[in-house]
C-alpha cells in the first residue's frame, strides 16, 4: 500500500520561527523541494538499535 501512497510524494520545506517568548511558528512552504519515491525494499529498513532497546518486546534477531 505504501508504494501507491508514497510514490512521487512531494517534499515541502518548513520555515521555523522562534519568538522571544520561546514560542515557535511553523510555516510550510508551498512549492515542493523534491519528489521522493518509495521502493519495496524500504519495507525492510533496519530498526535502529536505540529503538530496539526502548521496546524489548520487539524481536531483534532479524536485525542483529
Amino acid at each position: 500500500m505504501a508504494e501507491s501512497i508514497l510514490n512521487n510524494m512531494p517534499v515541502r520545506g518548513l520555515q521555523i520561527i522562534k519568538y522571544r517568548d520561546d514560542d515557535f511558528e511553523y510555516i510550510e512552504k508551498e512549492t515542493p523541494i523534491e519528489t521522493r519515491d518509495f521502493y519495496p525494499r524500504m519495507y525492510w529498513m533496519p530498526i535502529p538499535r536505540a529503538e530496539l532497546r526502548k521496546a524489548p518486546q520487539l524481536d531483534a534477531l532479524p536485525y542483529e
